[in-house]
């Protein structure tokens, strides 16, 4: 129970921080109220993947929640806090700063952390768009 009562104090924490930021008010009002309902129900929620796809489906923390905020979190509760709480820290930066996430197909961390960011993310462009409009107008018209 203690290693529960040190992540709640952490996250506690870390609302505070977060909370300073745009994306800090949505995750606020969604962790918040987990606070205040109970420590059962909030142990339950943070172990299942109904947090995750909730955060997902707002677009918060999509990519970077399930691999560098997580690491985060689990590094900050161990013996390496400040390594933890610096991953969650730039997790949550990149996140911010990362507003066309619905047009990254993939994200190469090694790039990412070797300082190439052109080469980190693999974009969706126009391009594929358009032969695929392309292709369906063809077929299309050849059906008729």
């Amino acid at each position: 129970m203690l290693l529960f009562e040190l992540l709640l104090e952490l996250l506690r924490r870390e609302i505070a921080v977060v909370l300073r930021t745009e994306y800090g008010v949505r995750l606020a009002v969604i962790l918040l109220p987990l606070l205040l309902v109970g420590r059962r129900f909030l142990l339950l929620l943070l172990f299942s993947r109904l947090l995750f796809r909730l955060l997902a489906r707002l677009r918060l923390l999509a990519w970077l929640l399930k691999r560098l905020v997580v690491v985060g979190w689990l590094l900050a509760v161990g013996r390496l806090q400040l390594l933890g709480i610096a991953l969650l820290g730039v997790g949550l930066l990149l996140r911010r700063l990362s507003g066309l996430l619905g047009r990254v197909v993939d994200v190469n961390p090694v790039a990412l952390v070797r300082g190439r960011v052109g080469a980190a993310v693999v974009w969706r462009g126009r391009v594929g768009h358009r032969r695929r409009l392309h292709r369906e107008r063809w077929s299309a018209a050849i059906a008729t």
